[in-house]
């Protein structure tokens, strides 16, 4: 495990890990081009793994960025869940807010 802030440079080769799993995090990110740096980090054939809230996932146009990242050949869908309950025992969120459960592999 190494703790550092995804919004910098992160201090690893290219194609140095197996994979990244990233849960509850892209959530507080300013823009999804985090993505590319993930992508960066992983071997090819490895896998991007993470959660984003499904409102978060729009707004700051995850989506858009996943679908640009496939068209240019980086990564493939492995795993796409439908919108699942997030928080569900908070009253606050419940069935409010949702979240995307996200596995991709990284095709270079």
């Amino acid at each position: 495990l190494y703790k550092a802030d995804i919004q910098q440079e992160l201090p690893f080769q290219d194609n140095e890990f197996d994979g990244i799993i990233s849960t509850a995090v892209l959530t507080n990110m300013e823009t999804s081009n985090v993505l590319y740096k993930f992508c960066r980090l992983v071997k090819p054939g490895g896998y991007l793994v993470f959660t984003n809230r499904e409102d978060i996932h729009y707004q700051k146009k995850f989506d858009v960025t996943l679908q640009q990242m496939e068209s240019e050949g980086i990564l493939k869908p492995a795993y796409l869940s439908p919108p699942e309950p997030y928080l569900p025992n908070n009253q606050d969120y419940a069935e409010k807010i949702k979240v995307l459960y996200c596995a991709y592999q990284l095709c270079i």
